[in-house]
C-alpha cells in the first residue's frame, strides 16, 4: 500500500514536469529555430538591399520583410521563415532583372539609332520626291517605295525601312539630276518658281485680309478653311489650285473689311 507522503511526492513531481513543459512552450522557439529565423531575415535584407542599389527593388519587398520580423518576434517560426524566403526571392529577382536590363541596353541603343537614321532618310526621301515631282521628273515607283518603307518601320523592321528610304532618296535625287540635265527642263523650273512666288504673295495677302476682317468682327465663315486648303494644295505642288484658293480667301477677307466699314457708316441712318 502506497504511503501518503509517497503519493504526494509523485503528484508534486508530475506538476513540476508539467510546469517545466509549459515554461518551455511559453519561452518561444529554441536557439536553433531563432538562429534560422535571424539568418533568413538577414539574407532577405541583403537581397532587398542589392535590388534597391540597382534601382529594381520590388514594391512589396519591404512590407513582406517587416511581416517576417513581426512573425519572428511572436515566435511564429514557420511564418517568419516563409515570409523571409519570399522577401529574399523578390530581392534576388529584382537583381536578376537589373542584370537582364543591362544586357538589353545595347539592343535598345541600336533601335534608337536606327529610328533616327530612318527618320532622317525618310525626310530626305520625301523632300527629294517633292522637288523631283515639281520638276516633272519623279520616278514611277518612288511613292510606292516610300510607302513600303513606312510600312516596314511601322512593323519594327527598321533595317529594311532604312534601306527602302535610302532607295527612295536616291530616286528622288536622280529625278532632280535628270531634270537638270534635260535642256528643256529649264523653262519648267522657271514656271514652277514663278508659281511658287505667286502663291507666297497671294497667301500672305489672304492671311492679312483675314486678320483685318477678324479684327473688326467681320471675318467670313470659310475664309480660314480656304486658306488651309490653299496651303495643302501648294504642299502637293498644285500651285494653280492653291493660287486660286488664296485669291478667293483674300477676296473674302477684303469683303469682310468693307462690310465693317459699310456697317459703321450706316450707323447714323439707323
Amino acid at each position: 500500500m502506497t504511503k501518503p507522503h509517497q503519493a504526494l511526492s509523485g503528484v508534486c513531481l508530475t506538476l513540476s514536469l508539467m510546469a517545466a513543459s509549459v515554461s518551455a512552450v511559453a519561452s518561444g522557439p529554441g536557439k536553433i529555430e531563432q538562429q534560422k529565423m535571424e539568418g533568413a531575415i538577414a539574407a532577405a535584407k541583403a537581397a532587398i538591399k542589392g535590388a534597391k542599389s540597382v534601382g529594381f527593388e520590388w514594391r512589396d519587398s519591404g512590407k513582406i520583410l517587416k511581416q517576417a520580423e513581426v512573425a519572428m518576434a511572436e515566435g511564429n517560426v514557420d511564418k517568419a521563415l516563409s515570409l523571409a524566403a519570399k522577401a529574399q526571392f523578390q530581392g534576388e529577382a529584382g537583381q536578376a532583372q537589373a542584370v537582364s536590363q543591362a544586357n538589353a541596353s545595347p539592343r535598345f541603343e541600336t533601335i534608337i539609332r536606327n529610328i533616327h537614321i530612318y527618320e532622317q532618310e525618310m525626310a530626305m526621301a520625301k523632300s527629294a520626291q517633292k522637288v523631283a515631282a515639281d520638276a516633272g521628273f519623279e520616278w514611277r515607283d518612288l511613292g510606292k517605295v516610300i510607302k513600303k518603307a513606312e510600312k516596314a518601320a511601322a512593323k519594327g523592321q527598321l533595317p529594311k525601312a532604312i534601306k527602302l528610304a535610302k532607295k527612295a532618296h536616291f530616286q528622288g535625287e536622280a529625278g532632280q539630276a535628270q531634270a537638270i540635265n534635260q535642256a528643256s527642263a529649264a523653262p519648267r523650273f522657271d514656271a514652277i518658281i514663278e508659281k511658287m512666288n505667286a502663291f507666297d504673295q497671294e497667301i500672305a495677302a489672304a492671311e492679312q485680309a483675314r486678320k483685318g476682317a477678324a479684327k473688326v468682327g467681320f471675318e467670313w465663315r470659310d475664309t480660314g478653311k480656304m486658306i488651309k486648303k490653299a496651303r495643302t494644295a501648294a504642299n502637293s505642288s498644285h500651285y494653280d489650285k492653291a493660287i486660286k484658293l488664296a485669291k478667293k480667301a483674300r477676296f473674302q477677307g477684303e469683303a469682310g473689311q468693307q462690310q465693317a466699314k459699310g456697317q459703321a457708316s450706316a450707323g447714323p441712318r439707323f
